[in-house]
C-alpha cells in the first residue's frame, strides 16, 4: 500500500482499501434493514461513520500527495525557478510543515502586591 519516496511514505494501491471499505459498508448497511438493527443501533452507526471518515481521509491524503508531487517538480526541481525565488526553507513533505502556534501562549500573569 505504501512505497518509500524521497525518504517519505507514498500511498499507492489504494484499490484494496478501498474495496474493503466498501465490502465493510454494505455489510453495515444489510445491518441496518435487520430486525435486530435497534439495538446494535449506536454501534452500527458508529461504524458508518467511521469508515467514511476513513474513506475520506484517503481521498484527501491521495489528493495532497498528487498535489505535492506535482509541486515539487516545479519548486523544487528546477533550478530556474529556484534561483528566482526568495530564499525560503521549504518542507521536505507537506505533512511534515510546522505545527506552532501562530501565538505565543499566554503567561500567567503575576500576583499584584497591594502597597
Amino acid at each position: 500500500m505504501q512505497v518509500t519516496y524521497k525518504q517519505t511514505h507514498k500511498l499507492r494501491s489504494t484499490e484494496d482499501v478501498f474495496a474493503a471499505l466498501e465490502d465493510n459498508t454494505v455489510a453495515l448497511s444489510t445491518m441496518k434493514a435487520s430486525k435486530f438493527f435497534t439495538v446494535f443501533e449506536k454501534e452500527i452507526t458508529h461504524w458508518e461513520q467511521t469508515l467514511s471518515l476513513v474513506s475520506e481521509m484517503i481521498e484527501i491524503i491521495l489528493q495532497v500527495q498528487r498535489n505535492w508531487q506535482y509541486l515539487e517538480n516545479i519548486f523544487v526541481g528546477s533550478e530556474d525557478i529556484r534561483k528566482q525565488l526568495p530564499q525560503v526553507r521549504l518542507p521536505t513533505h507537506p505533512l511534515r510543515c510546522s505545527l506552532a502556534p501562530c501565538h505565543p501562549p499566554p503567561q500567567p500573569s503575576s500576583p499584584r502586591r497591594r502597597a
